[in-house]
């Protein structure tokens, strides 16, 4: 072979050996052990593996500076520590909560708890090796992120080896296993994107963030600089290319902050031990931003706190405990950022996972280390905003309780989301009105706010984005269709906030128009006194067969009949006015159960959400244009009138009137004094003053 090589093991196990543990998860056969001895760690490679040598680091260097833990032994409180060290000494550390113990020898260096921390670390770094090298039930290079105990246990050997209670062999043992580790880490067997051999992005960057972590554990081993260079090159590629230019990342928020917390501790090592800065490169900011950019508003349903929003494969309720890290880090770098990260880290319950439903071991057990509740919160003064590649976030009243917010899935970025691209949630008035249901694999498209048609065929694409403080708009296009979206806004968040959606497309044909609402009660016309449909629960819990999936069909009296009322769960309506011919209108409620969900119990686990669909369909249509339009319940519904041969609406409200234009081509409207010329835009009057004319496009 040209560029490679092909090995051969020719075996002949015994049969009643091999299959002595079939069916038996977690234990590797007697075939694979061979494999392990004579293909993965065949003595000829490792008896070459530098064990031993002249080794004059400081120790513990990683996640801690010796000026910091200088601080943290001024300020703490001697009797508080030595209490807790005591108790630390006759305990068993925890794996994910190392950081008391360590506070605690770092204050008293007790002697007992200095060898309980040692005999962690040489129990933790056993067991890596162990996982490594006996592949039972997961072979070599397979799921590493299912191992968070190898990102782990390189941070409890780094204290280790700065204990004073250590012994000569003990810290020969634990040099040589790390090195071991180091190299087996770097073969390409084990993982290699160049080669094809890799899964997802997220895996791709826990796999250098293990690399970075055992490497800075022991930088003066002869490999560990080409060790530490293969994982920055790597991760400094992926901060650079699989973000945009304003943070939006590649993966859906929840696998985007696995990533982002492997860059944070791989970063952070990599500057305390001298090798790079990049926890400080400005695009970091930008990613972090990014997450709290697209957080949700205060959510009444879970202790009215911000999180990610559940899009693509993200679960409920996440929130993200990264900004108290970020701003802890960044803290005399530049201060008003750190404020505004300690600000979103209350808003998100002062977290102290970057999320739910899995590890995250580039600081897992370490993590209260790098927390300061002393670093004053401030609100940063975030407005609507365009990810290039990956959406956009309109909104207005941050930050308040009653903010009203809509995000949009849509660029290239498309990795673990669900087939939802162009799809919206939206939170008007601090309520959340249409939301997505969580993680629960790939969801299919008829799970999201977005149109059905074959001419959606390609990721929507933003081509068109404009904020003012009066008016946002969006232009999407992804194959044959087209999503437009105006957003009028006010400065007063109980007045008038809301949003005109138009889909085009290019070709008539059906179609199918989703908004999923998070609420239960849905009542289609004008009238609507009652629900009009049988509610037929599916998902999780629904019968094998069901008679009808969907909500009997109702077709709009007239063109003021084409309409839905989203009765909300809390203290906001949602009005669904749609504009020209009727469509046929139907609702649906769903339920599906995502993998993982925060409870107010602060726990996580499998978590079922509901919502009622409004569906409008047309068997050959080109457009729909839709005023989504919250409301407290004491307030009117807007008073709406097509003009401009259907490229405009005229909204009557109690702050005013407004003139909102969504086109696929420029064009002028005049009506007496108003003169309006573009594609999109509005006219918004209000008493007293001059009319205000915003073109988006």
């Amino acid at each position: 072979m040209k560029h490679g090589a092909r090995k051969w093991l020719l075996a002949v196990p015994n049969r009643a050996e091999s299959l002595k543990v079939a069916g038996k998860g977690g234990v590797s056969p007697l075939p694979e052990q061979l494999l392990v001895k004579h293909g993965h760690f065949p003595l000829e490679l490792v008896k070459d593996y530098i064990y031993t040598w002249p080794n004059t680091d400081a120790h513990p260097r990683e996640i801690l500076t010796e000026v910091e833990i200088a601080h943290l032994r001024a300020t703490a409180d001697p009797e508080q520590y030595e209490r807790l060290a005591r108790q630390a000494s006759v305990s068993e550390i925890p794996l994910y909560q190392a950081e008391g113990p360590l506070r605690a020898y770092l204050v008293t260096q007790s002697p007992e708890l200095g060898k309980k921390i040692v005999a962690t670390a040489l129990r933790q770094v056993q067991e890596v090796v162990d996982y490594l090298v006996t592949e039972d039930g997961i072979p070599y290079g397979c799921a590493p992120h299912n191992n968070s105990g190898i990102g782990i246990a390189p941070v409890m050997a780094d204290f280790a080896l700065g204990t004073a209670e250590i012994t000569p062999t003990e810290r020969e043992q634990l040099l040589a296993q790390l090195a071991f580790i180091g190299y087996t880490l770097a073969r390409p067997e084990y993982w290699s994107p160049e080669r094809g051999f890799a899964g997802l992005p997220n895996m791709t960057t826990t796999v250098y963030g293990y690399q970075t972590s055992l490497a800075c554990a022991i930088p003066s081993h002869p490999l560990a600089k080409a060790w530490v260079q293969t994982a920055l090159d790597a991760l400094t590629a992926q901060v650079r290319h699989w973000s945009d230019e304003n943070g939006g990342w590649l993966e859906a928020p929840h696998y985007a902050m696995v990533s982002y917390d492997v860059f944070v501790g791989s970063f952070l090592k990599l500057y305390n031990a001298g090798f790079s800065d990049m926890l400080y490169d400005p695009q970091m900011k930008k990613i972090i931003e990014w997450f709290g950019k697209i957080s949700t508003p205060p959510d009444p349903r879970i202790l009215n706190i911000r999180h990610k929003p559940p899009i693509g494969n993200t679960y409920l309720n996440e929130p993200t405990g990264e900004f108290g890290i970020i701003a802890y880090l960044w803290r005399e770098k530049d201060p008003q950022f750190a404020s505004e990260m300690q600000w979103m880290f209350k808003e998100q319950l002062s977290y102290p996972e970057p999320g739910i439903g899995g590890a995250y071991p580039a600081l897992m057990g370490f993590r209260g280390l790098l927390l300061d509740p002393t670093i004053p919160a401030k609100a940063p003064a975030w407005g609507s905003e365009l990810f290039p590649r990956t959406g956009a976030i309109l909104r207005s009243g941050f930050p308040t309780d009653r903010e009203t917010q809509m995000h949009i899935i849509a660029g290239d970025f498309r990795s673990h989301y669900d087939i939802d691209s162009g799809s919206i949630t939206l939170w008007g008035k601090g309520r959340p009105l249409a939301d997505d249901f969580g993680y629960y694999g790939c969801a299919p498209v008829e799970d999201h706010s977005r149109v059905e048609t074959p001419q959606a065929y390609a990721n929507l694409m933003p081509k068109a984005f404009k904020t003012t403080p009066g008016f946002d708009y969006f232009r999407g296009q992804g194959g044959g269709w087209t999503r437009q979206i105006g957003f009028v806004k006010d400065a007063d968040p109980l007045a008038p906030n809301y949003f005109v959606l138009r889909d085009t497309l290019r070709d008539a044909g059906p179609v199918t128009w989703r908004l999923w609402c998070a609420t239960e009660t849905v009542r289609l016309g004008r009238e609507a006194p009652a629900p009009v449909e049988d509610e037929i629960l599916i998902g999780e819990e629904a019968p094998d067969t069901l008679p009808e999936l969907n909500s009997k069909p109702y077709t709009p009296k007239d063109a003021g009949d084409f309409r839905a009322l989203a009765v909300g769960v809390h203290d906001v309506d949602l009005d669904v006015i749609f504009l020209g011919e009727p469509w046929t209108l139907k609702t649906e409620l769903k339920t599906r159960v995502s993998a993982s969900g925060l409870y107010p119990s602060k726990n996580w686990y499998a978590m079922p959400s509901t919502q009622k669909g409004i569906i409008a369909t047309h068997p050959k249509a080109t457009t729909l244009t839709a005023i989504l339009y919250p409301r407290l319940k004491m307030d009117k519904p807007p008073t709406v009138t097509t003009i401009a041969d259907g490229k405009g609406v005229k909204i009557q409200h109690a702050a005013g009137t407004d003139y909102v234009f969504l086109a696929s081509e420029p064009f002028t409207f005049t009506e007496g004094k108003l003169t309006f010329t573009g594609m999109a835009g509005v006219i918004r009057l209000r008493e007293r003053k001059k009319a205000e004319v915003v073109v988006g496009e």
